[in-house]
């Protein structure tokens, strides 16, 4: 059994119904898009504050890295000048313990006499090579020794010479010459300045340690 429906409106009637039926429709899209706009936009604004925040944590990152990096490569380049200075400092450091030797020269210093310089010739270093003091009276390798001079000035050839017969009385001061002496005018008072040569046993005037590979010492 069908059924019909017949709609007995007047044809106006009828089409300002359905004209009414379309607008409703139409508001009723529109709000829904409004709707979906707003969650879109809403969305997408979340997503960009996320974005941003994972930006500004990545930018972050990437100071703190930077900022290792470069204090790792100051670190390095300090690491380098500390090898640079090392390096010239031991070629050019005294190769043993200049205490005793200074002190031998001071201990019969005449009180006339003045110290002008003290210097060590490098050249003169006699270390020998591979051996320890262990080894030391197992073979016939000469004692550690170095050359020097020293200059000053005294009031008289008799203060010169009593200073020289001081160090020569170091046990340690080998072959204690005078190398010149000359006539020195110090403020209208005469003095005798002078030029010693000497040589020193570092064997008595700076033992090495026991085990210690004396070759290491000149370098």
């Amino acid at each position: 059994m069908s059924r019909r429906t017949m709609d007995l409106r007047p044809e106006g009637v009828r089409r300002r119904v359905e004209e009414h039926r379309d607008r409703g429709l139409l508001v009723r899209c529109a709000i829904v898009g409004g709707l979906v706009l707003v969650a879109a936009w809403t969305t997408g604004a979340w997503r960009l504050e996320t974005a941003k925040a994972h930006q500004r944590d990545a930018e972050k990152h990437a100071t703190t890295v930077l900022t290792v990096e470069r204090e790792l490569a100051e670190v390095e380049r300090s690491v380098e000048a500390l090898g640079v200075e090392l390096t010239a400092w031991r070629s050019v450091a005294v190769p043993f313990g200049p205490t005793a030797v200074v002190d031998g020269i001071l201990a019969g210093l005449p009180e006339s006499v003045t110290l002008d310089r003290l210097e060590f010739d490098a050249n003169s270093l006699v270390t020998p090579s591979g051996r320890t003091l262990s080894a030391r009276s197992t073979d016939d390798a000469p004692a550690r020794r170095i050359t020097g001079e020293l200059e000053g000035f005294a009031a008289t050839d008799e203060d010169v010479v009593s200073f020289v017969t001081s160090l020569r009385s170091v046990p340690f001061f080998l072959q204690v010459t005078v190398e010149r002496t000359w006539h020195l005018d110090l403020e209208g008072e005469s003095a005798r300045a002078f030029r010693l040569g000497f040589e020193v046993d570092l064997e008595s005037a700076s033992p090495a340690l026991a085990g210690v590979d004396l070759a290491k010492e000149a370098s």
